[in-house]
C-alpha cells in the first residue's frame, strides 16, 4: 500500500524577512546614532533607518526596518536593551 507523502511546512522563523523595530531612546541624537552604530558594527541589513530627535532632552526615537530571522531579531532586541540611552525597543508583529 503506497504511502502518502505530506508537504512539510516551510520554517518561517529561519527566513530572513523585513521587520520593523521602533527604538525610544534618551541623549537626542547622540542615543539615536549609537543605536545606528550598533546595527552597523554588527552587520545588520538596514534598507529603511528614519530618526526622529526632537530636542536634546526630550526621548528621540528610530524607526528602522531590518533583515532578519527570528532569532536574529530576538538577539538584536537584547543587544539594544543593554544600549545605556535605550528607554525602549519593540518589533512589529510580522506582517
Amino acid at each position: 500500500m503506497p504511502s502518502a507523502v505530506l508537504p512539510v511546512p516551510a520554517r518561517t522563523d529561519l527566513v530572513p524577512a523585513d521587520r520593523s523595530v521602533t527604538v525610544l531612546v534618551a541623549g537626542g541624537l547622540d542615543g539615536a546614532l549609537r543605536v545606528a552604530m550598533l546595527l552597523r558594527s554588527r552587520g545588520y541589513r538596514v534598507p529603511a533607518l528614519s530618526i526622529a530627535a526632537p530636542e536634546a532632552t526630550a526621548p528621540s526615537r528610530v524607526t528602522c526596518t531590518v533583515v532578519v530571522t527570528d532569532a536574529q531579531l530576538r538577539l538584536l532586541l537584547a543587544r539594544l536593551h543593554r544600549l545605556p540611552a535605550v528607554i525602549t525597543a519593540d518589533a512589529a508583529p510580522p506582517g
